[in-house]
């Protein structure tokens, strides 16, 4: 479950963006852990939807990212069918770096893959793939 989330909010990578807002930048870095790893990501972020199906089922997602200044990595979904008041939670543990203009995130064990995300921080907000988080964390 969540390497398919997680690879839906990072499949379209045409456009590159590059951290950008009042706070960091490529030129305007705040100090960090390291190079590959800027300490704006360093958090827990959280992006939340509901989507109704075909039949009028309400379903509802949590994303929630967690980067850790050591480079490891977190994401957990909660899935919840509002109907039956049922959570499903699926968790993902890997590490990730800053490459070029992209964010990687390496599922462990490897085999699992990793995801590719063009992103933006900007105050309390970062954007994967043009999907917004909010900091909790």
């Amino acid at each position: 479950m969540g390497v398919t989330l997680a690879a839906a909010t990072a499949c379209d990578t045409s456009s590159v963006s590059s951290m950008t807002g009042p706070t960091i930048g490529f030129n305007n870095t705040p100090p960090s852990t390291s190079a590959a790893r800027p300490v704006a990501l360093v958090g827990r972020w959280s992006h939340t939807e509901t989507v109704t199906t075909v039949n009028g089922t309400i379903n509802s997602s949590q994303i929630i990212w967690e980067f850790r200044s050591d480079g490891s990595a977190t994401e957990t979904v909660f899935t919840t069918n509002t109907l039956t008041g049922i959570t499903n939670q699926a968790v993902m543990m890997g590490s990730w770096q800053v490459t070029g203009q992209f964010l990687i995130v390496t599922f462990s064990p490897s085999n699992l893959g990793s995801v590719q995300f063009t992103f933006t921080v900007v105050g309390p907000t970062l954007t994967l793939n043009g999907l917004d988080f909010v900091r909790i964390g």
